[in-house]
C-alpha cells in the first residue's frame, strides 16, 4: 500500500463535513441572531437535508459553512471542517479554491442561483474548466454525465437547456 492510498483511506475515515456549535448573527444597529448552535456531521456518501420554514436559517447555515458571509454577518463555530480541513483557519484564497472543487452550494430557486443566459451545461462545465483544466468539449461531456447521474432524462439534450427550462418543483421538466 503506497502513501497516497494510505492518505485516501485515512481521509475517508473522517467525516466529509463536521460542524460544531455554529452560530450566525446579522450585525448592524442591533445584532440579530439568525442561526444558533448548529451541530452537524455528514459522512462520506451521505446526504443531508436541512428542512425548515422560510426564514428558518437553512441558506444562512449553508452560506456560513461555505464562507460566503458578508461584512454584516458574524459567524462563530467551535469546529468547521471539510474532510479534516479546518475551514476556520483556512485563508480566503484556499477556501475559494475549495468552493466548486470540494464543496458547492446551489440554492433551491434555480432562477436566482444560476445564470439565466448560460446553458446548464456551460454552468456545470465551468467547474471542470476552472478547477480541473478541462477543455470545453471535455467539460460538456462531464456535465452531461453528471446530469445523467442525478436522474435528468435525456441529459445529452438537456445540457443545452437554460435554467428556466428546468422544473422548479415536483414532476419532470420538458
Amino acid at each position: 500500500m503506497d502513501s497516497k492510498e494510505v492518505d485516501r483511506i485515512s481521509a475517508s475515515a473522517l467525516p466529509a463535513l463536521r460542524v460544531r456549535n455554529l452560530s450566525v448573527t446579522f450585525t448592524g444597529e442591533r445584532d440579530i441572531p439568525a442561526v444558533r448552535e448548529v451541530d452537524l456531521t455528514v459522512g462520506h456518501g451521505e446526504f443531508v437535508a436541512l428542512l425548515g420554514e422560510s426564514g428558518s436559517g437553512k441558506s444562512v447555515t449553508a452560506r456560513a459553512i461555505m464562507g460566503l458571509a458578508d461584512e454584516h454577518t458574524r459567524v462563530t463555530a467551535d469546529e468547521l471542517s471539510l474532510a479534516g480541513t479546518d475551514l476556520l483557519t483556512l485563508s480566503e484564497d484556499k477556501r475559494r479554491r475549495l468552493r466548486g472543487e470540494s464543496m458547492s452550494l446551489v440554492l433551491q430557486d434555480a432562477l436566482s442561483s444560476l445564470n439565466p443566459v448560460m446553458t446548464i451545461g456551460d454552468q456545470i462545465g465551468e467547474l471542470f474548466r476552472v478547477h480541473r483544466g478541462a477543455s470545453r468539449k471535455q467539460a460538456r461531456a462531464q456535465a452531461t454525465e453528471l446530469l445523467g447521474l442525478v436522474g435528468i432524462p435525456a441529459p445529452a439534450k438537456r445540457v443545452n437547456d437554460y435554467p428556466h427550462q428546468f422544473s422548479g418543483g415536483c414532476g419532470s421538466a420538458s
